[in-house]
């Protein structure tokens, strides 16, 4: 899943999912082979984070208030360092700023070191 570069409009991200037993939900209506009923059903898409780290997606839950949508389905994405297998918030591949990466940083519990 590709989501807008914060700090250079233009460019995708690309956020990996974490293996989870909901994974399976959203794979069901990612795939190249999903019916257009089960793709339906991601949109909108929900979004809340820094795709240079990680965040969190949600759909909005079906027969809630438009004037008031409600989310559901959430789940956590996060940049994967293939070689850790964890967060690469100090890797920076996407150059964030230094209060970028302190806010990255003090979100995970990590302090500004």
């Amino acid at each position: 899943m590709e989501f807008p570069n914060p700090a250079r409009p233009g460019e995708s991200i690309p956020l990996h999912f974490h293996l989870h037993y909901r994974t399976v939900w959203w794979e069901r209506r990612m795939s190249s082979r999903a019916k257009p009923e089960r793709k339906a059903q991601l949109a909108p898409i929900w979004f809340a984070g820094d795709p240079r780290f990680f965040g969190v997606v949600a759909v909005t839950r079906s027969g809630s208030d438009p004037a008031s949508p409600t989310p559901k389905r959430l789940h956590y994405l996060a940049q994967i360092s293939p070689e850790k297998k964890g967060t690469a918030i100090d890797d920076n591949p996407w150059q964030a700023s230094p209060e970028d990466l302190a806010r990255a940083r003090h979100a995970v519990g990590k302090g500004t070191a």
